[in-house]
């Protein structure tokens, strides 16, 4: 009784900060062991298994198909710069899940080596709709650019998974892979250089624009009302439960945390009717 209530008021603590940047420190939890993938269970399993997961995937691409044929027709002249489509690669055009998948079995949480592992396997699946969109993009004269927060050292070994896929004809140069800043704001910049965006694809808020980047949980559901307009017109959402900023953002991003100190923050956040 007395580890529930460390756990209770742990997580109370946790909940009462709502805006911004938190100084919280990690909750100390004594003789806790919680699997440390135990809780994405779920979420691995539908992402793997449900027909609803492809259905919304189909959707989506389908719906932007429709919208992006709409945004050519309605220019009246020629575009100034090229048009272009912006994509995130992870849980957007490839599917990552048997990574999560192989997490969960292991009970070990995600490292950049062990991704690494991983990429360079180079069988990434894809999501469902991804290739036939970007075919049909690209047979409108629509330029395709990836920009992912994979490393740059990873370039070959993602490419090499994405044309295995049967996505072809774009360039090394359209990869837009991360150095040290995980910010996409000055890659997207760069690519507006060049190129008009038309719609930016992504599972991660921080996929379409900066101002969602390392925000706090209100404040990324209150922006997202406040753009809502722009969800399914110009930035188009894939679903992803497995990972993500969403989550990160219930930890303060602090990641280091322990299973048992993210399990009791989690639980903070779950809402019931009485």
């Amino acid at each position: 009784m007395k580890h529930l209530n460390l756990l209770f008021i742990g997580g109370m603590l946790w909940s009462s900060c709502s805006v911004g940047p938190q100084k919280t420190e990690p909750i100390q939890i004594e003789n806790s062991f919680v699997k440390s993938q135990l809780h994405t269970e779920n979420a691995v399993l539908w992402q793997q298994s449900a027909a609803e997961y492809k259905a919304l995937c189909y959707q989506t691409y389908t719906l932007a198909k429709l919208q992006l044929e709409q945004k050519l027709h309605a220019h009246a002249f020629p575009y100034e710069k090229k048009p272009a489509i912006v994509m995130d690669l992870d849980e957007t055009v490839v599917d990552n899940s048997f990574f999560n998948a192989q997490l969960l079995l292991d009970n070990e949480e995600y490292s950049k080596s062990k991704w690494k592992e991983w990429s360079d396997l180079e069988k990434a699946g894809a999501v469902p709709g991804a290739v036939d969109f970007i075919a049909f993009a690209q047979g409108k004269g629509v330029e395709v650019i990836f920009i992912s927060n994979r490393r740059v050292s990873e370039l070959q070994a993602t490419k090499n998974n994405v044309e295995a896929l049967g996505i072809v004809n774009i360039d090394s140069s359209h990869y837009y892979l991360r150095t040290e800043e995980g910010s996409k704001m000055n890659r997207r910049a760069k690519v507006s250089e060049d190129y008009e965006i038309l719609m930016l694809f992504g599972d991660n808020l921080a996929d379409f624009n900066e101002v969602f980047d390392k925000r706090s949980n209100l404040d990324r559901n209150k922006l997202v009302h406040e753009m809502s307009k722009e969800f399914g017109a110009t930035f188009i959402v894939l679903p992803n439960v497995l990972y993500g900023e969403w989550e990160g953002s219930l930890y303060a991003y602090k990641y280091h945390w322990t299973p048992a100190q993210k399990d009791s923050i989690r639980k903070t956040f779950v809402v019931g009717y009485k």
